[in-house]
């Protein structure tokens, strides 16, 4: 029997506003995406479990004044537009194996929050607990991210992670994870990130993050992230809501793949975001989400400050 547990049709409806450093004009983007998501999974009685998952969508870009912003089109005065034909996003077997859980196969691999990495991966991974303390070994390769020098789009990269867990009581995680990056290309010098995090339920509902890393680059090498979280808004519970609010700098080459919108490989980022989450009934989700960010190298950035308005609803069956 299939599980498809976490089915769902996303719409997306992001706006841009910023401005241009060096003419000082106000510039505006709106764009809307469409987009579909079937999770399954089938679990035998061998301890064996499937993981399969496919994703299709279509990005709509608005008119934009934009002429230095990333993706834009001067010939047609918009962002780019894209249409993705059905991908396989995930596509894993797992089981038990040691002591723990082995699973073999792609999916998205975003370790702790995500700061350095959410990237598609295909490879291995095994998971372990013990005690009070869990955690993951992670190989393979992931998927390349334009602009990065990390993880360039011209350059085949693996990388190995080893992440751990301790829980001294119920209410607090002490996390820490090393990443290695290689390649067969001669050009690519292989990169170490150290994270260090932590996650404390303050009670009431509250719970505040934090986490920071750092790679071997020599410059603009480390990220941080502290985030305090009010609620949970679960698609299954109407009327449940969530309010987030996070301090986020990110230097252009501390991470792989950031999770977070706010991140810019050629200047570094750094700035706010403010998001809530509300389920007016069950199965349908809206968020809402605002970004103020600047660069971090203001000398050679092509703009001052970036503002961000961003709205989604998530259909889940």
């Amino acid at each position: 029997m299939i599980d498809w547990t976490g089915t769902e049709l996303i719409m997306e409806f992001p706006y841009y506003k910023w401005r241009d450093m060096k003419t000082g004009a106000r510039v505006t983007s709106t764009m809307h995406e469409f987009d579909t998501k079937i999770k399954g999974a089938v679990k035998l009685d061998n301890g064996l479990t499937f993981n399969f998952g496919l994703e299709s969508d279509k990005l709509y870009s608005g008119k934009s004044s934009a002429t230095a912003m990333p993706g834009y089109n001067p010939s047609t005065n918009k962002f780019t537009s894209y249409s993705r034909d059905i991908d396989n996003t995930i596509l894993t077997v797992s089981g038990p194996f040691a002591g723990g859980n082995l699973m073999f196969g792609r999916w998205q691999n975003t370790i702790w929050l995500g700061v350095v990495t959410k990237s598609y991966y295909s490879g291995a991974q095994y998971g372990y607990t013990s005690n009070k303390l869990k955690g993951h070994l992670s190989y393979g390769s992931p998927e390349p991210d334009a602009g990065s020098s990390l993880l360039p789009t011209n350059t085949s990269i693996n990388w190995g992670a080893v992440d751990a867990t301790y829980s001294p009581d119920k209410k607090t995680d002490l996390v820490g994870v090393y990443y290695r990056t290689r390649s067969c290309n001669s050009s690519y010098v292989a990169a170490d990130i150290y994270e260090g995090g932590f996650r404390r339920d303050m009670g009431d509902g509250f719970i505040l993050y934090g986490d920071y890393a750092q790679s071997s680059r020599t410059e603009q090498n480390s990220a941080y992230l502290l985030m305090l979280n009010w609620g949970k808004a679960d698609y299954k519970k109407p009327e449940s809501h969530a309010w987030y609010i996070m301090d986020i700098y990110n230097g252009k080459n501390a991470s792989l793949k950031s999770n977070y919108d706010l991140k810019d490989y050629t200047y570094g980022q750094k700035g706010i975001t403010l998001l809530y989450q509300y389920v007016p009934k069950k199965n349908i989700r809206y968020t809402s989400e605002y970004i103020s960010a600047k660069p971090i190298d203001k000398a050679n950035a092509n703009y001052t400050r970036i503002r961000w308005f961003y709205w989604e609803v998530e259909f889940f069956y």
